[in-house]
């Protein structure tokens, strides 16, 4: 159980978050990661990943080579710190920077400031109690998930199989989200990592940052 649930949690990472989102938008509808023309999307696009995945986990591994973390879990809230603002300024970096293009989709700068305002919303109550990442991220992705598919009327996505084409419902993808929260929610708990207050604070934090972004950049 523990080696599963260790799985979930890399598999889940809050790192992987925005990529998980852009893949997801992607597949719902391809023509919204074509920004400008091929070579401007595939800029931009290794620069969102650089910048929210590669970078931070180097930057992670190298905290821990310099011995300024004890390990890659970071179980105290105190080792956090460093790693959060790190990883902060990566984030504010590609925000700055993808929100000035008019050609970089709204939903994309939405996304990324949602994930900004959830990073430092737990970087403030880390400094008081451990929250949650994992469980912040997942409900993030969730809340920001329903926002778009509402937002852009992505009703439904085809699956295709075997010469054969389904279409299913976007409320199944977010249920099936939903279910995969209480799954990343649950491997925490059997880590130990975090107990349920930890567990329920983080979905807490990931769905409000997602609607205060969307008031800020959608103006709703």
């Amino acid at each position: 159980m523990r080696s599963l649930s260790y799985a979930v949690s890399v598999l889940f990472h809050p790192l992987f978050i925005i990529l998980y989102f852009i893949s997801i938008v992607f597949w719902l509808n391809p023509p919204s990661l074509i920004f400008h023309d091929v070579q401007s999307t595939r800029i931009i696009t290794a620069s969102i990943v650089a910048s929210t995945v590669v970078l931070p986990i180097i930057a992670i591994f190298m905290m821990k080579g310099l011995n300024l973390i004890s390990s890659l879990e970071m179980k105290d809230k105190k080792e956090r710190v460093g790693p959060l603002i790190i990883t902060g300024i990566f984030y504010l970096w590609i925000y700055l920077n993808t929100s000035k293009h008019s050609y970089v989709p709204d939903y994309i700068v939405y996304f990324i400031l949602g994930t900004i305002i959830t990073l430092f919303t737990c970087f403030f109550i880390n400094l008081f109690f451990k929250i949650s990442l994992h469980a912040a991220g997942i409900a993030g992705l969730i809340a920001g998930l329903y926002i778009v598919v509402n937002k852009y009327q992505y009703n439904e996505v085809g699956l295709s199989f075997f010469k054969t084409s389904l279409l299913i419902k976007t409320n199944i993808i977010l249920i099936l989200l939903i279910l995969i929260a209480g799954i990343v929610g649950s491997a925490r708990l059997v880590l130990k990592e975090h107990n349920n207050k930890e567990i329920y604070w983080g979905y807490g934090v990931g769905v409000a940052a997602m609607f205060v972004a969307s008031i800020v950049v959608f103006g709703r």
